[in-house]
């Protein structure tokens, strides 16, 4: 049972690449690789493997390749908008010269959310 196999297919500017191989193996065993924003999606690739691979090891590797030039992500403004009212309210009047960064906002948690294609 060793093999590979590969396929692509472009969905509303997207474009996915999946690759699958297999080994020889006792038992069944899954190695998924998903983007970050497709990660919610390993527990049902481990199930579909699951239910129709009953021995080997199997890897899947799922890429994604944004063609459409939309963004795959978003910035809650409201989220940024409760970070800076609290940032400031801490700083109170300060001396002036506390600035906040963008970039540093941006690594905050729940500012900035992937979008699901």
């Amino acid at each position: 049972m060793t093999g590979f196999g590969q396929g692509c297919s472009e969905v509303d500017g997207v474009v996915y690449t999946v690759e699958i191989r297999s080994v020889n193996n006792r038992y069944f065993k899954a190695q998924i690789r998903t983007p970050d924003m497709a990660a919610y999606l390993e527990g049902e690739i481990e199930r579909l493997g699951r239910d129709s691979i009953h021995r080997g090891t199997v890897s899947y590797t799922l890429r994604m390749k944004n063609i459409s030039g939309e963004a795959f992500f978003d910035i809650d403004e409201n989220a940024m908008k409760t970070y800076v009212r609290r940032l400031n309210d801490l700083l109170g009047d300060g001396d002036g010269h506390s600035r906040i960064d963008l970039a540093s906002m941006l690594s905050l948690p729940g500012i900035v959310q992937p979008v699901v294609p």
